[in-house]
């Protein structure tokens, strides 16, 4: 058994991180054991229990929201603390990686949540280097090991402590996939909408769909594809459908990449955070509940990733007992009213309430209700 040291990229998207971690040791065959409950979502850092070498590498192979993993070799709270440990280091790993003479090294120090001067890094990488000496030659690009320290002081915008919360060091093994974000990135497509998804969240839903080669993905709601092009790149056969004709056929002005042109509006998919609880999901006898992950856009709204599985065939005949609910459904009222509503904009809410009454699609949904 290994510790691993998983360092996170930082977005918005935090109630991601777990979820798609534990979705890609399923699909890897990964064994893992997560306390959820234990771990702050705000720290970039977690600290895993694996078989393996190979079984953290596993997990990177498809990862966007894992920055990098390392074989820990200490953690403490304090700089002393960890250079006592590092002074244990067992016997096997300074006979592989430290006393070779023969191989390249480097040592770097990173620290999140504020930014090391110069004479801080070289006097932490001088303690090192006296309790570790390496054998090696120094190689900055590519070396044969590459060795960090890395220091956690908080969250980006709270007022940094002098001294850090967590020091952590360990061998680095294998960075995450963040550069197939920047593949797929949505300036590098020829054809996109106002509400395309960005390819981030795209690669994420790919991941959380434990989207295989060979598998059939098919989309209802295409738009224009960013879940099918994320899909195709796991090697899926793809497919989709869409209510808007222009849409899948590439006419303007949908999926003309001008930013001055806008067209419609998703604030339908959105949640009021006030309003919001986990009896908005709806339910179905066949499906199973995997994750409900949240996205904040602003102060009053947010949208969320909800991942089923299908645990039970649907059967026509028992169709009666087969039947989707929700406990409480919050399109009761349209999105833009509930809005309005909680923000105390009375003007703004009399105006909302006109265009719920020119809007077919609200009239529906509030006579259906």
């Amino acid at each position: 058994m290994s510790e691993i040291l998983v360092f996170f990229t930082q977005t918005n998207i935090l109630e991601f991180k777990l979820p798609e971690l534990k979705t890609l040791a399923k699909l890897s065959s990964v064994p893992l054991t997560l306390n959820e409950n234990s771990h702050d979502k705000k720290n970039p850092f977690l600290v895993l229990d694996l078989q393996s070498e190979d079984d953290a590498k596993r997990l990177m192979k498809r990862t966007v929201l894992m920055r990098s993993m390392y074989e820990l070799w200490a953690s403490a709270k304090t700089h002393d603390d960890l250079y006592s440990q590092l002074a244990k280091c067992p016997h096997h790993l300074k006979a592989q990686y430290v006393q070779r003479p023969d191989g390249t090294f480097r040592v770097k120090v990173d620290a999140f949540g504020k930014k090391l001067q110069d004479p801080d890094r070289q006097d932490r990488l001088d303690k090192i280097l006296g309790i570790l000496p390496f054998e090696g030659k120094v190689k900055l690009n590519n070396p044969d090991q590459s060795f960090h320290l890395l220091e956690l002081y908080g969250q980006a915008g709270s007022k940094t402590p002098d001294k850090p919360l967590r020091v952590y060091f360990g061998r680095w093994l294998m960075d995450g996939q963040r550069d197939q974000i920047r593949h797929y990135h949505l300036q590098k497509r020829q054809y996109i909408g106002n509400t395309s998804m960005d390819s981030c969240l795209s690669l994420l839903m790919a991941n959380q769909a434990m989207v295989t080669e060979n598998a059939l993905v098919c989309d209802p709601f295409v738009g224009t594809g960013s879940l099918l092009v994320a899909a195709a790149g796991c090697g899926a056969y793809v497919t989709g459908t869409d209510i808007d004709y222009n849409v899948l056929h590439g006419k303007a002005p949908y999926g003309i990449r001008e930013s001055t042109r806008k067209i419609g509006s998703d604030k339908n998919n959105l949640v009021n955070h006030e309003q919001y609880t986990v009896d908005n999901i709806p339910q179905h006898p066949c499906l199973e509940l995997v994750a409900n992950s949240e996205q904040p856009l602003s102060v009053h709204v947010s949208r969320r990733l909800i991942t089923m599985r299908k645990h039970l065939d649907y059967e026509e005949a028992r169709e009666s007992e087969l039947q989707a609910t929700v406990s409480d459904d919050h399109y009761t009222e349209s999105f833009r009213y509930r809005y309005f509503h909680s923000a105390g904009v009375p003007e703004q809410k009399a105006k909302a309430d006109a265009r719920d009454e020119q809007d077919p699609l609200d009239r529906e949904r509030k006579v259906q209700s």
